[in-house]
């Protein structure tokens, strides 16, 4: 009787001392893997801030939230609608007048995101 009492109190020990290190072990995995996120998420909004920078503040709606655009006819800068048919008005500025990477701008189109936007940009070419 000694001995089976002996033997269950030894398998007990064990079984605990087993569940203890199991326990432990999956504390360090848990712990190993929180120190590992922060460090790739700053890496991860480094890189999202940074491809996230437009080269011009016109230029910055996409393609499906413009209100405007601004294409180049017969010499002169057109608004157009964001459906880029139905024009909105024409007018007096010449590309001539615009400095080299804007007019290189003006191939794809330069797009607005609403009318106040459209304004203070042509505002700053017209005479």
């Amino acid at each position: 009787m000694k001995k089976t009492i002996c033997i269950c109190v030894l398998a007990a020990v064990f079984t605990i001392f087993g569940i203890t290190m199991n326990i432990a072990a999956k504390k360090q995995a848990q712990e190993t893997e929180r120190e590992k996120l922060p460090m790739e998420l700053s890496v991860t909004a480094e890189e999202t801030e940074l491809a996230e920078e437009p080269e011009l503040v016109e230029s910055m709606a996409a393609p499906e939230q413009y209100e405007f655009v601004i294409f180049v006819r017969d010499g002169v800068l057109v608004v157009y609608q964001n459906d880029k048919e139905t024009e909105y008005f024409e007018t007096n500025i010449r590309v001539s007048d615009l400095d080299g990477e804007l007019a290189g701008q003006l191939e794809t189109g330069i797009y607005f995101l609403n009318e106040q936007e459209l304004y203070d940009f042509l505002e700053s070419y017209s005479s």
